[in-house]
């Protein structure tokens, strides 16, 4: 797959410089991980994740390269993370309807709709959950 450049956000450039460091040096640090994070989400959906660099994750987040290395250890660590906070919350949903003693077309028409109503509102997360996550074995994310 080409490397593509994550695209640049529309806000940024009529932010002055420095505006986007101003303004995460007021979150806590679950918030700034937090900002890495969705950053990373938007990147992998674009350029993949073997086509995403930290640096292209860090830009597209408004934080220095060396802060992405603070909370996570490597891209893989925030691909993991992804996964695991998006997935294991979308895997309960799924487990819940299919617990809801519901018609087995009522549950599958539920299934569907959490799934297009997730990429309504996240495509990129839906993105990189498909293309970038699903290859991975899901025993490493949940052990029940």
């Amino acid at each position: 797959m080409p490397r593509r450049s994550p695209t640049p956000r529309p806000d940024a450039a009529a932010a002055p410089p420095g505006a986007a460091t101003r303004e995460l040096r007021g979150l806590r640090s679950r918030d700034k991980r937090e900002v890495i994070l969705d950053a990373a989400i938007k990147v992998f959906a674009e350029a993949g994740y073997h086509g995403a660099r930290v640096s292209d994750i860090a830009r597209e987040a408004g934080v220095a390269y060396g802060l992405v290395y603070h909370y996570f250890k490597n891209k893989d660590e925030i691909l993991s993370t992804i996964f695991e906070q998006q997935w294991l919350g979308f895997i309960t949903a799924v487990e819940d309807i299919g617990r809801s003693g519901a018609s087995l077309r009522d549950r599958m028409v539920s299934i569907a709709t959490l799934m297009l109503n997730a990429y309504r509102v996240r495509p990129d997360w839906v993105k990189v959950l498909v293309f970038e996550m699903w290859p991975r074995p899901c025993s490493s994310v949940r052990s029940s």
